[in-house]
């Protein structure tokens, strides 16, 4: 009896790693999309050093010498921001939707596929 339990125990460990590994991998996808709110990050096109900080809400404010400076920061911030929304944006004409929500988006995508959006 002893060694049938041994495979079993077996299958057990290896659907737990397994089970570890996808959330890990889940995990690690969905923060590389979360903002980094804190320390210093390097922009490339910028003349002088341009300051962001948030309020206790989020909103941004944007110290910069140049107007152009502020208009790159002023992009860096909204597309770190905006990520998820950019993305829905693209998913949808593509009809991909559903890669993310499941059924619930199944019909949506049955409507924009046939446009072959991705492709073009």
């Amino acid at each position: 009896m002893p060694k049938r339990k041994r495979p079993l125990r077996a299958i057990l460990v290896a659907v737990v790693l397994i089970v570890v590994v996808v959330i890990a991998g889940a995990w690690l996808t969905l923060r590389a999309s979360i903002p980094h709110l804190d320390g210093s990050l390097p922009l490339s096109g910028l003349k002088d050093e341009v300051a962001v900080q948030r309020d206790a809400l989020g909103v941004a404010t944007i110290r910069a010498k140049s107007r152009l400076d502020a208009a790159r920061a002023i992009g860096f911030v909204h597309a770190q921001e905006r990520f998820f929304e950019m993305d829905l944006m693209r998913r949808l004409p593509s009809g991909e939707l559903s890669e993310l929500f499941g059924k619930v988006a199944l019909d949506s995508d049955k409507t924009h596929r046939p446009f072959r959006m991705r492709a073009r």
